[in-house]
């Protein structure tokens, strides 16, 4: 099963119930031969595996602004350890 760039978005971020991607400060404009699109908190690379859809059901980073960084990509962001996880479980070691 393929996952979609947005559906592991709002997996990580939740959703932004009634805000599209098109009104979120984080979406990038690019312009060469056409219009592409970036998402700043999913990744900017030249890749079309970073192109997004506007018309995307925002996730919960809707205008939280991000540092833009080419070099982002969802898979290498990595959560605040800090915080558990949906479902975590946690294991106490007993001696």
């Amino acid at each position: 099963m393929v996952i979609r760039k947005i559906d592991a978005m709002h997996k990580r971020y939740g959703v932004s119930a009634g805000n599209k991607c098109g009104a979120c400060c984080n979406l990038v404009e690019h312009r060469y031969s056409k219009k592409y699109y970036k998402c700043a908190v999913y990744g900017l690379s030249s890749s079309t595996s970073t192109d997004w859809a506007k018309r995307n059901v925002a996730c919960g980073m809707f205008n939280v602004e991000v540092k833009h960084d080419k070099h982002r990509a969802l898979s290498i962001i990595k959560p605040d350890e800090n915080i558990p996880m949906e479902n975590q479980i946690e294991m106490e070691v007993i001696k």
